[in-house]
């Protein structure tokens, strides 16, 4: 077993992998190999085929659970007890109450401390106040060059690309069983995995949907978001309610399990996201599509235009863009394979969780000598 070891604070490392921050979490611990691993998880939760990992059994729970006081206390706490780790590793977005916690815990230990962004803030104007650790990990050049432009030192900021396990591609039964659980026949598919209420990005889809149904037969236009909150769920109503005309062609899935494999069915990926906040850089969805070889149009704006520079993507900032984009991909099998062809060779050699976990480790490296 390795003999230094490192803390990662974070959310339950545990299913169901439904958010980018335990993901990333995962595939670092899953993956690295030099350093063991002390995790946050639940009672019955365990890597039994990871020998190098060790477990603090804090938290109740590992569904939609979001931390209230006393489990936050738990883990600032948990967090002052030095034990055996070199290295502190956070993996949360940015906030008040985590960068206060961290700063208490680096006073009292006196570790090496890394934190990283694995979802965008809603500002980076004041982001700095929320910087506590003497590394710092984003997962896009935008981010980087965001806080840099509000004075953080470039020798702090690393920008390392998020990882995944590429799935295995899907069998034919599995797909004909995809297809019938979710009623979709042999249409093709255009999926918007984004969310209701924090981007423009579902109002733009709602006013493209009709113009790629007319353009394009047997198409089925999916919005597959988790409806999180009061004003997201008003949101899905009142699009619902607008594309109601255009019948079963227009389906609403809400959050569907297992969209790692889902996603292989799919024709052609929206996200015109031109807000990312709550979202990781590259969200998880993107790359599980790009391993699949599909397609994906998404807002020509940073961080996801970096996917747009290197060919995996189209970019579109209008719902008249998004349309054309859409039905020029459905309409030309060769151009959307050449687009999956790229972005599959990407998750192989960039967007990979055994070159983040490499890349990690490397700065573990960094910090200690």
């Amino acid at each position: 077993m390795p003999q230094k070891e490192v803390f990662v604070i974070s959310k339950p490392i545990v299913p169901p992998w439904n958010d980018s921050g335990k993901n990333i979490a995962k595939e670092q611990i899953c993956h690295g190999d030099r350093y063991s691993y002390r995790i946050l998880t639940t009672r019955d939760f365990a890597f039994p085929e990871h020998s190098h990992v060790s477990y603090e059994r804090i938290y109740p729970s590992g569904g939609h659970f979001k931390a209230g006081l006393k489990q936050n206390i738990k883990v600032m706490f948990r967090g002052l007890q030095k034990k055996h780790s070199q290295i502190y590793h956070y993996f949360f977005a940015p906030n008040r109450l985590s960068a206060t916690a961290g700063r208490l815990q680096r006073a009292a230990t006196r570790v090496k401390t890394v934190q990283t962004f694995s979802s965008r803030p809603l500002d980076y104007n004041d982001v700095n106040r929320f910087i506590f650790t003497d590394k710092v990990i984003v997962l896009s050049k935008d981010s980087r060059d965001k806080l840099l432009s509000v004075g953080i030192s470039p020798k702090r900021v690393v920008h390392i690309p998020p990882g995944i396990t590429p799935p295995a591609p899907l069998a034919e039964d599995e797909k004909t069983k995809l297809r019938d659980r979710f009623d979709l026949k042999n249409n093709r598919i255009v999926l918007f995995p984004g969310d209701f209420e924090f981007s423009n990005a579902a109002s733009l889809v709602a006013q493209a949907a009709p113009a790629i149904l007319a353009g394009a037969r047997n198409v089925s236009v999916i919005f597959a978001c988790r409806a999180k909150t009061e004003r997201s769920k008003s949101r899905k109503q009142q699009i619902q309610k607008e594309l109601s005309s255009l019948g079963h062609r227009v389906r609403f899935l809400d959050e569907i399990e297992e969209m790692h494999r889902f996603v292989g069915l799919v024709d052609v990926l929206l996200l015109p996201q031109n807000n990312l906040y709550a979202k990781m850089d590259i969200p998880l969805i993107l790359l599980e599509a790009m391993a699949h070889g599909i397609p994906l149009v998404l807002a020509d704006t940073g961080p996801l235009n970096e996917l747009i520079a290197q060919n995996a993507a189209i970019g579109a900032c209008t719902s008249a863009d998004v349309a054309a984009a859409a039905l020029r991909l459905l309409h030309s099998p060769a151009e959307a394979g050449a687009l999956g062809r790229i972005g599959h060779a990407l998750v192989h050699t960039t967007y990979n969780a055994l070159s983040m976990a490499k890349a990690v480790e490397n700065l573990y490296d960094e910090l200690l000598e």
